[in-house]
């Protein structure tokens, strides 16, 4: 059975109900319908800002995170690889 309102209703709702990421084929006739209307949905007061803005502040923390742990793994990387004698 459809949803009524379908992707883009879908995505405006689970956005609202806290989600962080959305995932979507990468179909432009499906994809660009939904990018428009989320942009609506946040310039009309449809998409709750304060849950926007708690939603970014977990991503970017996460973000923050991955760095933190990439420049570990680069290091411990340099660190394990031999070294040219050679040279």
């Amino acid at each position: 059975k459809k949803r009524k309102g379908g992707m883009a209703k879908a995505a405006i709702d689970s956005l609202n109900a806290g989600a962080d990421i959305l995932l979507f084929t990468f179909d432009p006739s499906a994809l660009v319908p939904v990018y428009y209307a989320l942009l609506k949905a946040y310039d009309d007061g449809t998409l709750d800002h304060a849950i926007l803005e708690r939603s970014r502040h977990r991503l970017d923390k996460i973000a923050s995170q991955l760095r933190t742990r990439g420049k570990g793994f680069e290091q411990a990387k340099d660190q394990d690889a031999p070294s040219d004698t050679n040279n």
